[in-house]
């Protein structure tokens, strides 16, 4: 017996009649979350939006959320980032304006978290690759559908292409399943355009795993939570005790715990050396810490001193796994008066 749903499922119409349903659900949906993220962006009286910052996090990175301490505060990285890859109209970071005579200087620690996966999984060659500026997505999408182009073609040539790569590479690193990485990924549907099935992602997930040595680095980072009472380590000593009874959860969350903490070391200190050593009122001054990135104002006069400072700071080396690395840091740059969406990546 064919159900209705079934039946429905076979007519060549359907994904007519289901983006004509579900379109205007989703676009008022998008209406609602995008009223409510600008008036959270309200400024207060002195023409500013502020955000508590605290460590209320796993790896340790810096939560935002708003606070009684500050007139017009809010949660400063939840900026609806796929609703505006949808509608460019939603882009919230718009609205958040440098001070007259001041331009925006947003240091970020750019790929850095597959770079240090492959580090702490001790992938040599890869972590050379990244370092020499390689795209470790597009080197992907190259393995993963057979490409012929070089890989800085990639990302042009074969936007889908690079996007599922990047996606599912994210998703499968830290011992994801195919089921749970197809689920995910498919969930982003109205912000990529695309799906895929447990079946290519499975695929994929062989070729990835012949790439890189992550299944010998799970069983590694397993060995260690068994010897150390459930207690995972960075390269900087900072601790985490992971007490999920299910072991699988437990050593997902210790793989993530490892680069994740490990950027947001690197992100903590350079927030109190920017805020220390750089910061000068009328002419530096540090503004916000969204995630990998640090959002600082200064006058155009001051502008190679914040670059080089931050440079110096976010990019210096530290051992892990007893080499020594230099985490690539990237710039954007907005216009003097500029918005902070409106930043755009800087050469030296």
């Amino acid at each position: 017996m064919t159900t209705v749903r079934e039946y429905v499922a076979t007519l060549p119409e359907r994904r007519a009649v289901t983006e004509a349903v579900l379109q205007p659900i989703q676009r008022g949906k998008r209406d609602r979350t995008i009223v409510s993220a600008f008036k959270r962006l309200a400024p207060g009286s002195d023409g500013r939006i502020h955000t508590g910052l605290s460590i209320a996090t796993t790896s340790g990175r810096l939560a935002s959320s708003g606070t009684i301490v500050e007139e017009a505060s809010t949660n400063l990285q939840n900026q609806v980032k796929k609703i505006a890859a949808i509608d460019p109209l939603y882009n919230t970071r718009d609205v958040m304006l440098a001070d007259e005579g001041f331009q925006l200087v947003c240091p970020d620690f750019a790929g850095a978290e597959m770079l240090l996966a492959f580090a702490y999984s001790e992938d040599w060659e890869w972590v050379d690759r990244l370092l020499a500026g390689e795209n470790v997505h597009a080197l992907h999408a190259k393995e993963f559908f057979n490409l012929s182009c070089h890989w800085s073609e990639v990302k042009k040539k074969h936007p889908e292409v690079y996007t599922t790569s990047k996606n599912l590479g994210f998703l499968s690193v830290y011992q994801g399943s195919a089921r749970t990485a197809t689920v995910t990924f498919n969930k982003d549907f109205p912000v990529h355009g695309l799906r895929t099935t447990e079946k290519e992602v499975k695929r994929v997930q062989e070729i990835l795993y012949q790439l890189h040595p992550l299944p010998a680095w799970w069983m590694s980072v397993d060995h260690y939570l068994r010897r150390n009472d459930g207690i995972i380590r960075n390269c900087f000593g900072g601790q985490r005790p992971l007490r999920d009874p299910d072991e699988h959860n437990r050593l997902k969350d210790a793989l993530s715990f490892l680069p994740q903490s490990t950027v947001a070391w690197k992100m903590n200190k350079a927030i109190i050396a920017v805020h220390d050593k750089l910061d000068r009122e009328g002419e530096i001054e540090l503004l916000h810490q969204n995630h990998d990135e640090l959002d600082i104002q200064c006058l155009p006069e001051c502008l190679d001193e914040t670059l080089k400072f931050t440079q110096n700071i976010m990019g210096k080396p530290f051992k892990i796994q007893g080499n020594v690395i230099q985490m690539p840091v990237e710039f954007k740059v907005s216009e003097v008066g500029g918005s902070w969406g409106s930043a755009r990546e800087y050469t030296r």
